[in-house]
């Protein structure tokens, strides 16, 4: 009977097996029988051997053998020698030459073939397995409609800019989930975070995580003010409130995703809020008494605590943010944006322009630690 010693599944189609055994490293080879040996493990074939002897005597004409060895061999793929044994050889000796063996240009040429698909076989295996393409680094935008890109032509809010930004200074293309929702405050948000699994999936695959809230917390308060329906004595309790609530959920927001993702493999590049009211503001004055104060100098200090808390909390973790409010209204607060050209046509959301420059201030904290 001849042996074969193989290390990969190709070289089972070399021989029709009868059975297959788990052996250790041994060698098999006769004088007078085909014997093929790989000597070695799956893992390591520097020390490989291979023996080549009358290897023409083989044949593979029993597929039922051949199956019942596949279907074995496939179970015993771990790391082991494989041993197949043939049941049919060649037949007998005949008692004449003439039909012990075939004409030698026949011969010759069955065993330049086996050589070669033996050769094949051991090139599959020595061959390091091909390693799977990886999936490009995700990209997540979560927030309010500033993220959203609301009335940015398409295309061009600061998010899809910030991504071709990160291309064509990094040259990593990310693929990009944008889950921001127009009117979002960092309650919502801080909800998604929490609750929605579709969140959570998406931050946990991030590879970059650009965040923009909390100009809606004080939308709906800056309108109860000027109503004079904020409460307290001067009218103002519910700025109080939505700037401390607006501070917990942002402590919130940043401690659930820090269950997510790690600062030390994520990009994260949140934005501060701007005023697109000072101009307005400024010409009102909703509540008499104040002192004479108009709106603008009544918000802006709530405004300007919010950022500080902002920055306060990103400095503290080391973390770099977009400081919007520094542009668009300037280092003392005072500048409107829309004298700037950076608000769209309704008086609140950035333009074309506006995005721009969003994204340009966020390319300019780098990409650190993805590039």
């Amino acid at each position: 009977m001849a042996r074969l010693v193989v290390v990969g599944v190709e070289a089972v189609h070399l021989l029709a097996c009868v059975k297959v055994k788990v052996t250790s490293d041994q060698e098999y080879c006769s004088s007078n029988r085909a014997g093929i040996v790989l000597y070695g493990s799956f893992s390591s074939l520097q020390r490989a051997r291979l023996r080549l002897n009358n290897v023409c005597s083989c044949s593979t004409r029993n597929r039922n053998s051949l199956r019942r060895c596949l279907l074995f061999w496939r179970s015993a793929f771990n790391h082991r020698i494989i041993e197949m044994e043939t049941k049919k050889m060649f037949a007998a000796k005949s008692r004449s030459s003439s039909r012990r063996f075939i004409t030698e240009t026949g011969k010759a040429m069955r065993c330049l073939l086996s050589f070669v698909l033996l050769i094949l076989t051991v090139a599959h295996v020595a061959a390091p397995p091909a390693q799977a393409q990886s999936a490009p680094p995700v990209y997540t935008s979560i927030g309010d409609s500033i993220a959203f890109g609301l009335y940015a032509p398409i295309g061009r809010g600061f998010v899809p800019r910030y991504r071709d930004h990160i291309r064509t200074d990094t040259g990593v293309t990310v693929t990009l989930y944008n889950l921001a929702v127009p009117g979002w405050t960092s309650s919502q948000l801080l909800d998604a975070l929490r609750n929605n699994s579709y969140f959570r999936l998406r931050i946990s695959q991030s590879s970059v995580i650009t965040m923009s809230i909390g100009g809606n917390d004080f939308l709906d308060a800056r309108q109860s003010y000027r109503a004079g329906t904020c409460g307290g004595a001067n009218n103002q309790d519910c700025l109080l409130q939505a700037a401390l609530r607006f501070a917990a959920n942002w402590n919130a927001i940043l401690g659930e995703l820090a269950t997510m993702r790690s600062a030390s493999d994520t990009v994260f590049r949140p934005i501060d809020i701007y005023n697109p009211y000072v101009n307005e503001d400024r010409a009102t004055d909703s509540w008499a008494d104040d002192g004479g104060l108009n709106d603008f100098q009544v918000f802006k200090p709530y405004q300007q605590a919010v950022n500080n808390y902002i920055a306060t909390t990103m400095d503290s973790i080391g973390i770099p943010f977009g400081r919007v409010s520094l542009v668009f209204n300037g280092p003392d607060g005072e500048i409107d944006p829309s004298d700037l050209g950076l608000i769209a046509f309704d008086g609140l959301h950035p333009n074309d322009e506006g995005h721009r420059v969003i994204a340009d201030l966020l390319r300019n904290l780098g990409y650190a630690p993805l590039g």
